[in-house]
């Protein structure tokens, strides 16, 4: 025979406590804020659901009869059980550990960082790291998972990549002190031709970082040109560029991470800007993702 599954509330419960502690329906139904006839059609129908009397009741007395008692201390027992599980699931869900990897090329932009506080001021459960990537990476950490989001400056066209403009910036580039052109108040595109460019470590052989370091060094505009260097970081870059051995553009924000000794900035007309995005990974996108994308466009 199937057991019989009782249909009791947590209120029913509470409120038979109540009354197995004081032992008088008028004080119990007025610690419990309700009516004395409330209290008693609840016990009433208590007693029906379970099918044994849980008191005995005269005119001045009320007393718990052993099936009463007997129900008093499971009551007691599974509802500290709930009220313990309740408070672990809150706890839980408030200090529950969220991870925002962010990705970055070079350096970590204003934009980004002052993102990243009023993050976590609106997220102080979220655990935010910041993760710096090679110039041979281009989605910065996206396509292989090591981050879900990212600061992608004029970010390489790949299916799996969802974009969203943040900014456009003007460009500039980094010169050696002393060089021809450092001589001028901004540069153009023929400025260029003829000279070495500094691309990313694995253009020859990756399609993305090629298409991304030919933005970056006019290809588009005046053709290719003569590698001088190829680098993977933003210190070989720099080097390279002091040295004079290649030229590419960069954003104008930018600029002011890249002080050098021997190096100085000089903008560049006559191209479009660089479009500055937010990244992740297609089909992926979270709420936080979506709350950090917000707040860098804000």
């Amino acid at each position: 025979m199937k057991p019989h599954e009782l249909a009791v509330t947590t209120t029913q419960l509470r409120r038979f406590m109540m009354l197995a502690e004081e032992l008088n329906f008028t004080r119990a139904a007025r610690r419990l804020h309700i009516a004395q006839q409330v209290l008693s059609s609840q016990i009433k129908q208590l007693e029906l659901e379970v099918g044994t009397s849980l008191f005995t009741r005269s005119t001045h007395h009320v007393a718990l009869t052993p099936a009463g008692a007997e129900l008093l201390i499971a009551a007691q027992g599974a509802l500290e059980a709930l009220d313990r599980g309740v408070r672990n699931a809150l706890h839980s869900a408030r200090h529950q550990t969220r991870e925002l990897r962010i990705g970055f090329l070079a350096h970590a932009s204003d934009l980004q960082i002052v993102t990243l506080r009023t993050l976590r001021a609106r997220h102080p459960e979220v655990t935010a790291t910041i993760r710096s990537h090679v110039f041979s990476d281009p989605s910065n950490g996206l396509l292989s998972g090591e981050t879900n989001v990212a600061l992608l400056p004029h970010p390489p066209k790949h299916p799996d990549l969802q974009v969203e403009l943040i900014r456009e910036e003007p460009r500039a580039c980094l010169l050696p002190t002393g060089h021809p052109l450092s001589r001028h108040s901004e540069l153009r595109p023929a400025d260029f031709i003829g000279l070495p460019a500094i691309v990313a470590e694995g253009y020859d052989r990756d399609p993305i970082t090629r298409a991304w370091s030919d933005v970056h060094t006019l290809a588009d505009w005046i053709g290719e040109r003569p590698v001088g260097a190829i680098v993977a970081t933003a210190q070989e870059w720099l080097l390279a560029a002091a040295d004079g051995r290649g030229f590419t553009t960069l954003p104008q924000s930018a600029v002011k991470y890249y002080a050098y000794p021997g190096i100085v900035s000089v903008p560049v007309a006559d191209v479009p800007p660089l479009a500055l995005c937010a990244g992740w990974v297609r089909g992926s996108e979270d709420p936080l993702v979506r709350d950090f994308v917000e707040l860098m466009r804000a």
